[in-house]
């Protein structure tokens, strides 16, 4: 009950214009469902902020916040605290392969999917680095990068999370 509570104070921020959008964290299809089935609550969240990278793809969450209207945005890009999968084989392959980080390949590769991504960086040099994606990423390194999804966190679960 208490996330519904939460979800209709958002509601109330935003109806006062004190916020321009509200959003959820690491919900999943049920999560969003109690949202949208309350009758008291009358806006869907505008962004699902989910832990997201080529370990864990979320396809099926993804496919139903967009048909919701629903903006899905990435947190652990890089796959957790001591980023590992920037030093993935795999990812540092196809990187030297195109003469870009394997920070780029992983970012070029989360934007293709339409998904919000803005990684957490201290360094200027970094910052710079990771704004310069603009190149193609080839079908086999799509593929390849497709074939890495394991459902896998890095971070807790959501699916631990019972509906109401």
């Amino acid at each position: 009950k208490s996330r519904l509570g939460t979800w209709k104070a958002f509601e109330e921020l935003y109806k006062s214009g004190k916020v321009r959008a509200i959003g959820v964290s690491n919900y999943l299809e049920d999560h969003i469902n109690e949202i949208q089935n309350d009758e008291s609550l009358h806006i869907m969240p505008m962004v699902n902020q989910c832990e997201f990278h080529l370990r864990n793809q979320y396809c099926e969450l993804r496919a139903f916040c967009k048909y919701r209207g629903i903006a899905f945005m990435s947190y652990m890009p890089f796959g957790g605290e001591s980023a590992p999968l920037l030093s993935n084989e795999k990812v540092a392959d196809i990187a030297r392969k195109i003469n870009k980080s394997p920070a780029q390949v992983i970012l070029r590769w989360i934007r293709n999917q339409g998904i919000i991504c803005i990684p957490k960086t201290s360094s200027k040099e970094r910052l710079l680095e990771n704004s310069d994606i603009d190149f193609v990423l080839s079908d086999e390194d799509n593929h390849t990068f497709f074939g890495m999804d394991e459902s896998y966190h890095y971070d807790w679960d959501p699916n631990s999370v019972s509906s109401l």
